[in-house]
């Protein structure tokens, strides 16, 4: 597979994964964050994967995906990305020679804004590597905690609005 097709069929999986996620969730949150993490070997053979929803935001407020999501639409989600972070692992190391481990999206629903952060093993501290930080609850619970102090910062510097002005 050459480069360019890789690099087309990596951006027709992220489309894949977030437009399933935006069907379930889009008309309940504002912002919907998707995870996926992989463990591998040296050969880049994979040894666990994981994948879902984990969180979003409405209204201002972090909601957990089982605020959002019925067990059977969880199932439904984690069913359809499962492979697809899989196979957007495989291609990375393919043509990049190494490992991706976890996978992040960040999707506005009000203007379809889409930001990604995909980490690679190697850019991994080496206390992050030892610990398995990245791979584990820890790492899923630091990013929720990141993303409610940003809602807290962000409701903390808006403006007060009218009717509730100091003198």
């Amino acid at each position: 597979m050459t480069d360019a097709v890789a690099l087309e069929r990596i951006s027709e999986i992220q489309d894949e994964i977030l437009r399933f996620t935006w069907d379930q969730v889009a008309d309940r949150v504002d912002t919907f964050y998707v995870q996926g993490k992989v463990s591998d070997d040296e050969s880049g053979r994979i040894l666990m994967v994981s994948g879902n929803m984990p969180f979003g935001v409405r209204d201002e407020r972090l909601m957990k995906n089982s605020e959002l999501l019925t067990d059977e639409e969880f199932d439904a989600n984690s069913a359809h990305i499962l492979p697809r972070i899989e196979e957007l692992h495989d291609l990375l190391f393919a043509s990049q020679g190494k490992s991706p481990v976890r996978f992040r999206w960040v999707v506005d629903t009000r203007t379809g804004r889409v930001e990604s952060d995909w980490t690679y093993y190697d850019d991994l501290s080496d206390t992050e590597k030892k610990d398995d930080f990245w791979a584990g609850w820890k790492g899923d619970f630091a990013w929720m905690d990141e993303i409610q102090a940003h809602l807290l910062a962000a409701q903390a510097a808006a403006p007060l609005g009218r009717g509730h002005d100091t003198p």
